[in-house]
């Protein structure tokens, strides 16, 4: 050790050695013994150490070491003897800064346990309230799906009637059959609302089952088109389709959800389109079946994309347009539901 390391290490633990004849009086010392309360010159009037508390009850022909022995206020030290053929030294180190790191460290220590114990409780809490609320959401969803059956069956009767009804007034002009095609539409729009609630409710409870089979897709998306063509040509729009180089071998699809969710997407298309045209694009490369609905509409706020497929969400570009929000919810859900990926660019 060098010369500047030794002056460092004294500097900092003010260490004094107290050297103790074979009857345990005090022949010498080294070291600043005044800094642990010690008087130089009472230790060397053969102050036996029987007087000095710190060593009071100590075998001193036995090496060992007493950690933090408090010498009075906040002094503390180490205290190690190393005994030999004439008696012993005894060393003091002075350890009052580490004492008080070391209570700091058990304290923290003892904070973050409580901590931890707490954060084990509140984890503990959110796992049984995550597990209450999953239960209360399957409930929820098992009610929609519920109820939307037991409003469809009458919704279903209600439009047969309504249809008898416009046939045996066809070309009345008294204004009989205006009203019922006016009950037609809002039926039509309100068994709309029924389906929406009972497919979300479905997709929640998880009930709806992926179901692919083999499908001409020209033969799908014609079909599609004949869907959607009369909805376009009331509202006075263009339908652009591009769907030519489809393979003409089947391919394995979930024929009924994927139309679902195609007539879905282009409903909304013409719904927000005030003219203009709608295109639907479909390409099938290396297994994958790339589908592009667009249309030139109002468009979508960029601050409404994140709850875009949020159940129960609105765009809120419009402020005129019906509906509950569950359309694109649903679109995500299905396409979920066939492991594939939905986008939206504005």
């Amino acid at each position: 050790m060098t010369e500047t390391q030794s002056d460092h290490l004294a500097a900092l633990f003010n260490p004094a050695t107290l050297r103790l004849d074979s009857d345990g009086v005090i022949v010498g010392f080294e070291g600043d013994p005044a800094f642990f309360g010690f008087d130089p010159e009472a230790l060397l009037d053969c102050l036996a150490v029987e007087r000095l508390p710190c060593l009071f009850g100590l075998d001193l022909a036995v090496s060992q070491t007493l950690h933090f022995v408090n010498l009075g206020g906040s002094l503390c030290a180490d205290i190690h003897v190393f005994p030999d053929e004439t008696g012993c030294s005894v060393l003091l180190v002075d350890v009052s800064e580490r004492k008080i790191q070391t209570q700091d460290s058990q304290q923290a220590a003892h904070e973050l346990g409580l901590m931890h114990g707490k954060l084990k409780r509140l984890s503990s809490e959110l796992e049984q309230r995550n597990i209450q609320l999953d239960e209360a959401n399957r409930a929820k969803s098992l009610f929609i799906t519920g109820i939307s059956h037991e409003f469809r069956t009458p919704m279903i009767s209600i439009l047969g009637h309504l249809g008898l009804l416009q046939k045996e007034h066809s070309g009345d002009d008294s204004g009989f059959e205006r009203s019922v095609r006016a009950m037609d539409r809002n039926a039509h729009y309100l068994l709309n609302l029924i389906d929406n609630l009972l497919s979300q409710g479905k997709i929640e409870s998880g009930s709806i089952a992926y179901a692919p089979r083999p499908v001409v897709l020209t033969d799908f998306f014609n079909h599609l088109c004949d869907t959607i063509e009369p909805l376009v040509s009331e509202k006075g729009l263009t339908l652009k389709i591009d769907f030519q180089n489809l393979p003409l071998s089947t391919v394995a699809v979930d024929e009924y959800h994927l139309h679902q969710v195609l007539l879905n997407l282009l409903t909304n298309a013409v719904k927000y389109t005030p003219n203009g045209c709608v295109c639907l694009v479909a390409r099938y490369q290396e297994g994958v079946l790339k589908i592009e609905v667009m249309d030139e509409g109002i468009g979508i706020p960029e601050e409404a994309l994140d709850r875009l497929f949020k159940p129960f969400s609105r765009a809120g570009n419009s402020g005129q347009e019906q509906g509950a929000g569950l359309g694109l919810s649903i679109v995500k859900g299905l396409v979920d539901l066939m492991q594939g990926t939905v986008s939206v660019d504005c």
